[in-house]
């Protein structure tokens, strides 16, 4: 099995894991809370309160969130080929999106759960931390630009067929 498959299988793994823990604790604790619990906050605590069916509502956002993000990792397989790149070039960045897709599942997944686990517990303490979270949710959009340049640069105009193309352009 290779690498890019095993971290795919741990991502969905860990996933399921937490929203599949953050759920069940949910249901054990619905009957504990009151009706009307805090589901949304800021740094000095809760500021959105509503029936308590709407707890479920990180997990849900979560669960459809994570779906999105694998269902636009396995349609990477079918984008097109750049002419500009050469087969390698292509595959890397095939590559690229996955790994990407799996990890932005984690970071979903991650924020989702402390959500969840904020609003059964009624104590924002669990999920305001907005340094820690914004750090997790955009270091990786930043990260994210330099394989993909790397990729570019390395491998673009290196296919045999566009620099023939292109030539014959330039002559014409």
């Amino acid at each position: 099995m290779s690498r890019l498959k095993r971290l795919h299988r741990i991502t969905l793994i860990l996933t399921a894991v937490m929203y599949g823990g953050s759920l069940i604790w949910f249901l054990i604790s619905y009957g504990g809370l009151e009706d009307e619990i805090g589901i949304h906050f800021d740094p000095k605590g809760f500021d959105v309160f509503a029936s308590k069916r709407f707890g479920f509502y990180p997990f849900v956002a979560g669960t459809i969130l994570t779906i999105l993000l694998q269902l636009c990792r396995s349609l990477s397989d079918k984008l097109k080929e750049s002419p500009k790149l050469n087969k390698t070039g292509n595959d890397k960045f095939r590559n690229l999106v996955k790994i990407y897709a799996d990890i932005f599942t984690l970071m979903i997944a991650v924020f989702f759960t402390s959500w969840n686990w904020a609003v059964i517990n009624q104590n924002a303490y669990y999920h305001c931390n907005y340094f820690y979270n914004g750090l997790l949710t955009f270091m990786p959009l930043m990260v994210f630009a330099l394989p993909v340049v790397d990729v570019v640069y390395k491998h673009k105009y290196k296919n045999p067929e566009y620099k023939r193309r292109r030539k014959n352009e330039s002559t014409n």
